[in-house]
């Protein structure tokens, strides 16, 4: 289910499944609706093969009082499902750990029509468990959200292991097969491929558990993701959209050197079908790229850029390539090769006047340089000028090149009085470090001047 930037109120489960009955909210878990906004509704139909007519109604409880506690959406699921045809007792199982202590106060599974038996219990740390949901005889045509309400909450403390365990039936013998004869089922969103997940609403102790909580949720489902993502590569292994997927999961749990393996396994795929477009070998060769760099491996870094550079349009991709240009500046840089960084952080600027970074860097290129042209310090004073207009003077590292530049022009009374703007500035952002390395800058230059 995709939705673009439509979100579910936080802590609330609004979903209507076949079977869902009306609720009008328990007390104390409103949700509030803040003014302005768009109210998006997604129906998944069923084709009939003549036109229908479609009605929707959607009914608002409005509480008295606003909420007292903010509920936690905990979702979890198992994406690698392949159910073969005749297969009567296929099990897809999940789980995942509490990293404190939870109430849950309403329970949520889903699956389509070939899963039979649901099962999830709650394994504690002490070796006890707890059955949270059961239901043997599943009805895809009769799905709820089961609430535990008032003194029927359950409990379950830190280090408490969820676990559920759906069992499906893709046999003939199953009436509620949508096939006939049974095919291959795979996990998906229609309702003739299958899903199992579990939905839990929780209640924390504090808005810290919630946050520790958000995050362990959180990267249990991208490793979820990488599981499904490296278990549909055994199958479909130069699929590059895949591949970049599962690298960008990789790096989101900073997998850095695993992610870069995925990315050079695109880049040296020799297919080139469809799965291999240039879309995909660009977004890896560029995102290998930055990976490489933040690493320290500056030449394979290099090596992708220019090959990334080749790869973007400047004429439709200016900011992509301007980006680029300004990487393979900074590279060029840190290894010493200073015209090579000239040529490329003025590329940056000349595809994208108002990118302020590369003015910053090209200012200091023509610093780097004017002993050798003295015409660079004007053209050192002219980037970093740029790089200020552009930023408002609002960027301090910006202003201490201008200051810089002055400095270095000995323009002494024009860099205190651009120093003294970055003094303003780390005051405001209580950075007491750079204020006071500012502040020692200043002095270096009232002593230089107060000297005879």
């Amino acid at each position: 289910m995709s939705l673009s930037d439509a979100r579910l109120p936080f802590g609330q489960f609004h979903g209507w499944t076949p079977g869902k009955a009306p609720y009008a909210g328990t007390e104390g878990i409103a949700w509030p609706l803040e003014a302005p906004l768009d109210l998006v509704l997604q129906v998944h139909m069923q084709t009939t093969g003549k036109p229908e007519n479609l009605q929707v109604e959607i009914g608002f409880y409005f509480a008295d009082k606003p909420p007292v506690y903010r509920p936690y959406p905990l979702v979890f699921r198992n994406k690698i499902i392949e159910i073969p045809p005749g297969e009567k007792d296929y099990h897809v199982k999940a789980s995942f750990q509490l990293p404190v202590d939870a109430e849950v106060i309403s329970i949520y599974p889903h699956a389509h029509y070939l899963a039979k038996n649901i099962q999830a219990r709650a394994h504690l740390a002490d070796g006890t468990s707890k059955p949270l949901i059961s239901i043997p005889n599943w009805d895809f045509d009769w799905q709820d959200e089961y609430r535990f309400l008032g003194d029927k909450t359950v409990f379950l403390p830190a280090r408490t292991i969820i676990e559920f365990d759906y069992t499906f039936d893709n046999s003939a013998d199953n009436p509620q097969n949508p096939s006939s004869p049974p095919t291959k089922v795979i996990y998906g969103q229609n309702s003739t491929e299958e899903m199992a997940e579990l939905m839990l609403q929780v209640l924390t102790k504090s808005s810290e558990d919630l946050f520790t909580l958000d995050q362990a949720a959180q990267f249990n489902a991208i490793v979820s993701e990488i599981q499904a993502l490296e278990w549909k590569l055994t199958s479909s292994p130069d699929d590059s959209n895949l591949r970049n997927l599962l690298a960008t999961y990789l790096i989101d749990i900073g997998n850095t050197s695993q992610a870069l393996a995925e990315f050079e396994k695109v880049l040296s795929n020799p297919n080139e079908s469809r799965t291999n477009s240039v879309d995909e070998i660009s977004y890896a060769t560029v995102t290998a790229a930055q990976l490489y760099y933040e690493s320290n491996q500056l030449d394979r870094a290099q090596e992708l850029f220019a090959k990334a550079s080749r790869l973007y349009d400047p004429n439709t991709n200016s900011v992509e390539k301007a980006q680029i240009e300004f990487f393979r500046g900074q590279i060029a840089s840190e290894k010493g090769e200073l015209n090579q960084a000239t040529e490329h952080f003025q590329s940056a600027v000349g595809l994208q006047q108002n990118f302020a970074e590369a003015w910053n860097a090209l200012a200091w290129m023509y610093m780097e340089q004017s002993a050798e042209s003295p015409m660079d310090d004007t053209k050192a004073l002219d980037a970093a000028t740029m790089a200020v207009k552009i930023s408002e003077r609002q960027y301090g590292p910006y202003l201490l090149t201008l200051a810089r530049v002055h400095e270095k022009q000995k323009q002494w009374e024009t860099a205190v009085q651009i120093y003294e703007e970055c003094l303003i500035l780390a005051k405001q952002l209580d950075d007491p470090s750079t204020a006071q390395r500012i502040q020692e800058l200043i002095a270096n230059i009232r002593l230089l001047n107060s000297q005879p």
